[in-house]
Order: structure tokens, then sequence, then C-alpha cells
């Protein structure tokens, strides 16, 4: 027996091997009855010491076994033993999903084999393999990532390799694994494998615990409410490897209070309404109002020795028996939306390091109560807007045939009718304000320096009346702060400046405010220009929203009148909703307008209109820009970024777009997302086109096709442009728009070649 030189197995293990093989030169042939290597585990320790570590400290959980074979190893690691300990039979062994078929991951892998080994063909498939073990004694799991090295594996025909057309073998290929149909072409009685396979386990608890949250929270459950949220504590519990952890959420309600009213355990599942009457739910003063006030984590590791421990929430814990407690704030984008509970009867259970895990778990639940949020409001509809959805008065006749037809059927067996309309003429526009993020973080960053200013005043009063360098050190980052806010300020650093006000500045100011009376003048000014739930004072960002919510209602005001008078003329589907600005979609035909035959009048009249009614917005929207800068900047005693608050750049203005599309269309109404979309194969090119028009730019030009104060008309043939040139001539003539018609060619986009546009200035008056 021959040993590389560097080999880690001395003289005497080399000896006892080669006389082993002397002894029984079985061992050297191959082997079908595993079971006459059990007198042999010396033997086998010594012959595979260099592929697994048998002794010393190590916990590494590696096994020797057959192909495919999971039971009986022929070697383990103690870790390993110890793992298994009653049996990888107890064990249960995650199935590989292809298509939502299952498929056993032996067959699978076999089959890889032969193909790499037999037809050089590559089965790419490379599936995790995950086991899983029940701890009877705590009721836990632990989670272990399976890899194994096969380099010791043959594969032996037992017959002539059958001959598979190359086109029939990348045809199987091609398509989902299907086992049957291998088995058909390569039976599995032709091959025999032989070898060893290295099997190491990998302690993946926390990343599947993690992971089993994420999809219980985020996907569409399907149980019972309380079932589902026992699998959530239940992972919390395999995540802490604490058996007796209990996990609790409680959802923000608009007004700002926890909902202790719902049943649903998303909603509030906190330990103190379990453990507290209804008339006894009462925050103030308690650990909950902490969190709700200061936005704090709050830890406590024995709640007898907390100051605490006195209020009537917190006595009804001890008495519940839970003495452990962990509460932290959850945010989705930004916004306070819940608390997050923890709580055990062990002391220190729960401590600082539990942080690291909670937080890989908050954006999870955030998302998913963010989500529950809506869901929950959505269920105070009326039946009919259960079953379908806000409608239009232009289509409402069509989901009353719909619902009579529902009730004309067994109770038993309702099936949804479909809605559908066809031969349907789309009209698109939005009116998007430019810019907007631009002045969203602007509106930011003025409002960081006015907190920044402020503070500093209430900080150099301190240190000039106190002396404490710990003040002066504090002023002097919050000058460092100004300057980043002054000078290059991102939406990057929002997150970073907001944590320093809060976390750094604002304890100082409240520290000042409650303990020098001389300071408490300025202190609490300071404290009274901060928002109560954020920290942080927001006159120009609640200003920038308010005039963006104006600018909304404006055009709102606008399109619901233009709705009004288009079902005078010709009954037509009108929606529209906001987002940066705001979109509008409009569908026309006689499928909607019921026993209203349609021509190419109706279509020329509302091409006309659509544009008459943009410019008609650009100008209401333009006269409106003083009251939106007003709403915008209530005070104009700050600089940013050394430009002038009064210039036009800070004027909220819109680039409106309008689609032009004389394809008809099919409309079908899907009941499962209560919305309309568009049916069709070939329909779906104007919803590619609708989704990204709004970033063209003008071909050979570093230049937005959509610029304030003109209408941009997109189209994809010429007798759509020469519609829309017809009238803009005709609103040339009433001096709507200015004479001169751009007709521009676009840069690609994505899947789309050879758009066009035509685009016109509006005149400010006529």
């Amino acid at each position: 027996m021959a040993l590389a030189p560097d080999s880690v197995i001395g003289p005497d293990a080399i000896a006892y091997v080669e006389q082993t093989l002397k002894d029984f030169p079985f061992l050297l042939e191959r082997i079908k009855d595993e079971s006459v290597l059990k007198p042999h585990q010396k033997f086998m320790e010594i012959l595979f010491a260099s592929a697994i570590p048998m002794s010393g400290m190590s916990n590494v959980m590696q096994a020797i076994i057959t192909p495919f074979s999971l039971n009986n190893p022929l070697l383990s690691t103690p870790a390993f033993a110890r793992m298994s300990e009653g049996g990888l039979k107890q064990l249960e062994i995650s199935e590989v999903s292809i298509s939502g078929g299952r498929i056993v991951f032996s067959v699978l892998y076999a089959y890889k084999f032969i193909l790499k080994r037999f037809y050089n063909f590559d089965l790419n498939v490379e599936h995790p393999l995950m086991i899983s073990k029940y701890y009877e004694d705590t009721g836990l799991y632990r989670y272990f990532k399976m890899i194994g090295d096969n380099q010791f594996i043959d594969v032996i025909p037992l017959s002539p390799i059958p001959d598979i057309d190359v086109l029939k073998l990348q045809e199987l290929l091609d398509q989902h694994f299907d086992p049957a149909a291998w088995q058909k072409i390569l039976p599995p009685d032709q091959f025999l494998f032989s070898g060893v396979t290295i099997l190491t386990l990998m302690d993946i608890t926390t990343e599947e615990a993690v992971s089993r949250l994420q999809h219980e929270l985020l996907h569409n459950r399907e149980i019972d409410e309380m079932v589902w949220f026992d699998r959530l504590r239940r992972e919390m519990q395999n995540l802490f490897r604490l058996p007796g952890l209990r996990l609790g959420v409680a959802i923000i309600q608009q007004n700002g209070e926890l909902n202790f009213d719902s049943m649903n355990p998303l909603w509030n599942s906190l330990l103190m309404r379990d453990v507290c009457p209804k008339s006894g739910l009462d925050i103030k003063g308690s650990i909950y109002e902490e969190v709700l006030s200061h936005r704090n984590t709050v830890i406590i590791e024995d709640i007898r020795k907390h100051e605490c421990r006195h209020h009537p929430v917190t006595k009804a814990f001890m008495e519940a028996g839970y003495i452990n407690l962990l509460l932290t704030p959850i945010y989705h984008e930004g916004k306070l939306i819940g608390i997050f509970e923890l709580a055990s009867k062990v002391v220190g259970h729960i401590n600082g390091l539990s942080l690291f895990k909670i937080n890989q778990v908050k954006p999870i639940f955030g998302i998913a109560q963010k989500r529950l949020l809506g869901e929950f409001e959505n269920k105070v509809e009326a039946m009919m807007m259960q079953q379908f959805t806000s409608i239009h008065p232009a289509i409402q006749w069509r989901f009353r045939e719909a619902a009579m037809q529902m009730l004309n059927q067994s109770s038993h067996d309702i099936v949804t009718p479909v809605i559908e309309f066809d031969q349907i003429y789309p009209f698109y526009g939005s009116l998007d304000i430019r810019d907007s993020s631009k002045k969203r973080s602007k509106a930011v960053a003025l409002d960081l320096l006015c907190n920044l200013e402020d503070a500093h005043k209430v900080l150099q009063s301190g240190f000039t009346q106190l002396s404490f360098d710990v003040l002066g050190e504090l002023i002097h980052e919050v000058e460092s702060y100004k300057e980043i806010v002054e000078t290059s300020f991102t939406s990057g650093d929002e997150a970073r400046v907001v944590g320093f006000i809060r976390n750094e500045v604002n304890p100082v100011i409240m520290h000042l405010d409650r303990d020098y009376p001389a300071l408490r003048l300025e202190a609490k000014k300071y404290l009274e220009s901060v928002n109560e739930s954020d920290g942080i004072c927001m006159p120009y960002r609640q200003g920038y929203e308010a005039s963006v919510a104006r600018l909304h209602r404006q055009i709102i005001t606008c399109l619901d009148e233009e709705d009004q008078a288009l079902q005078k003329l010709y009954p037509c589907y009108f929606e529209k909703f906001s987002s940066d600005g705001v979109e509008y979609n409009i569908y026309v035909g006689s499928s909607i307008a019921r026993g209203h035959p349609m021509g190419p009048l109706h279509l020329d009249h509302l091409r006309l209109r659509q544009l008459s009614w943009t410019c008609r917005i650009i100008r209401e929207i333009e006269t409106l820009q003083p009251e939106l800068i007003r709403l915008m900047y209530p005070s104009h005693n700050v600089r940013i970024m050394n430009q002038d608050l009064d210039g036009n750049e800070n004027a909220i203005e819109i680039a409106p777009l309008i689609l032009a599309y004389d394809e008809p269309i099919s409309l079908r109404f899907r009941s499962d997302e209560k919305r309309f979309e568009i049916d069709g194969a070939y329909n779906i090119r104007y919803e590619i086109l609708k989704k990204r028009i709004d970033k063209a730019t003008i071909r050979g030009k570093n230049e937005r096709l959509t610029q304030p104060g003109h209408i941009a008309i997109v189209y994809t043939q010429e007798s759509e442009a020469t519609s829309y040139i017809k009238h803009l001539n005709y609103l040339t003539r009433q001096g709507q728009i200015d004479a001169s018609i751009e007709q521009l060619l676009l840069e690609p986009l994505q899947g789309l070649d050879g758009l066009r546009a035509l685009r016109v200035k509006v005149k400010e008056s006529f």
C-alpha cells in the first residue's frame, strides 16, 4: 500500500491496513454486502482518515455512504453519529421539486451520472438537499444542508449501452425532468453504481428558519390564521433555539394607536393582550409607550428588577411567568407600522445579542404587515365591491348582469362569469411631475438643515453656560453634518443624518431641557418643533407633499369634469390613478357603450378633447405655481446648495405624455386581482408601450422627450401621427399651442424600436 509522502497516517497504521488486507483479501474485491465491513471499523477509520476526521474535538458532521443511500453509513464522525442517533430514517429529507412534481433525489442524480459518463451530456441540476431533525425534548427543529463528494463513485453498464439518437436526447434534456420518460430509454436495471460518497452535513438552522419565516409571511395563506401564526412562532423558536420563546406582533393603526381589538394574530398578538383584561390595556407609562414615543428597542433581561415593574401591564407579565422581554419597532419604507415582541420565562434568554437575529427578520415582518394592513382595510367593502371592484358607471351594467348570473347559480357551485370587452380603442395619458424625486430630496435636505441649525443654537447655548467639552464635540459633529447637507447631500445621506439627529442630538437636548432650567426655554422650543413620531422637524417635506397633493387634486378635478362630459357624448371607461403625477386610461367601444354604435367621428372627437384638456391642465398648473411654492416652502430663510429658493427650478411642473394607438384591443376582468387587464398576446404590446415610453429620449440627443409646458405624443404608425397633426393644427389656429410641431425619432427602448413622437409647446394663455 503506497501513501503520499505528506500522509498523516503513521507507519503503524499502514502496517495495520496491510495486515488486514492479507488476513481478509475479500476487502480488495467489490463488496455487495455492507455488513461484512462492520467487524473492520478500525480498518475503515484508518483507510478514510485523510477524508474525514475521526478523532479529536471536531464537530464536523461527515460520513462515508454507499451511492445514493443515506441509511447505515459505512463510517461516520462522532458529530454525525450524535446527530443521526436513532437512524437517518428518523430524519426528514427535502424533496426535489421540478415544475411542481416531486422527484426522488437518487433517481435525478443517478441519471445525471449516467448521461455524463456515457453520453457526455450534462443534466444541469445542482439541487440543494436539506435534512431536518425534530427534537422531541425541545419541540424544535434543526436544519442541515447535505453536500456529497461523489468523486469515488463509478457507474458500470450491465449490458450494451443503448444507442440514443442525439436529437432525442437533446429533446429530453430541453424538457422538465420526467423519470418515466428517462426510464424508457435508459432502464435503471442496466446500470450498477459502485464506490462511496463522502457526505457532509452543514448546520443551516439560522438561514433556513429565516427563509421559512419569509415564505410564511410573504406568501398567500390558505390555512387557519392561528395555525399559520403557530408556524411563525415555531420558526422563531428554531431561529433562537429557545423552545419556550413567545412571539408577538401588533400593527399600528392609522390613528397611531395599537390595535387591541382584532383577533388576527398578525394584527395583534402582543403578550399584553393575553395577560391583561381589555379594561386594563392602558399603555401609558409602560414599556410599550416608550417604544412608540421614542422609537427605542427595549430589552429587559429580568423584568422583576426593572423600573417599570410596578406598572399594571408589567405586573400581569410577571403573574403569567414572563420575566424576559424584548420590544422593537417595525418600519416599512421609513414609517413606523408596528411593534415586534419576544418574551421568555427564563432570565437572560433574550439579550442584546438577540438583535443580530431579530434584524434579519424585522424587514420581512414589516413587508408582511404592510400587506396585511391593506388586506384588512379591503374587507370592509360591500358584497359587490368584494366580488368585483370599484365600478365605473359606464361598465356597471356588465357587472350587474354578471352578479345576477351568479345569483341564479347553485350556492354550492358558483362560477364567476367572464367579463370582457372586445374591439376597444385605448387612450392613454400621463401628467408626470418633472424631477419629483429631486424636489423631495431637496425638501428633506432643507428640513435637516433647519433641524441642525436649530439644534446648533441650543447646544451652543449649553456649551457657553456649562462648558461641557462633550457639548463642544457634539457641536462639531452638527457642523460637519450641516456641511454635508449644504454641499453634497444625496438620498443615501438621509438615513445617516436622521439617525444622528434622533440618536445623538435629540437625547442630549432632552437632557438639557430636563436638568438645566436656564436652557429649558430654548430646548423646549426646539423639541416642540420636531415631529413627535419621527423626531425630526419636517415643514419642507410636509410642504412638498402638500403641494403635490394640491397639484393632484387640481388634475383629478379637471379629469373628473372631462369624464362627466365624455359620458354625455359617448359612454366610455375612464380610470385614473396617482403615481409621481397622474395617469389615466380611457377605453371606448360599442361593447362598452351598449346600444351606442361607434364610428370614426367618436375617436377623432376623443383625440381632440384629450389634446384640449391637456392644454387646459398645463395652463391651470402654471397658474397654480405661486400657491404650490408657498405650500412647498413655508419659510424662505434657508438656502441649500447655494441656490435661491425663489428660482424657477422650485416650481412643480408637469410633463404630459400621450400614447397614440389606433389598433383595437380586448379588455378582460381578472376576478382574482379585481382589476381589468389587456387580453391577448398581441394586445400586450400596448401595455409594454405604456410602461416604457415615459423614459423615452430623442435619438441622437441626450434629451428626454417629455418636457414641462409641452405635450408629447408617441406613435408607431404614420396614420396615428396624421390624425393628431390634424387636431394640433386646429389647436394652433385656436391659439392654444405654438405653430411649430416637432416630429422626432426616439431612441430604442427595451423591446421597442422605431418609435416616433410629436411634440408641441402649449401657450400660457389664449
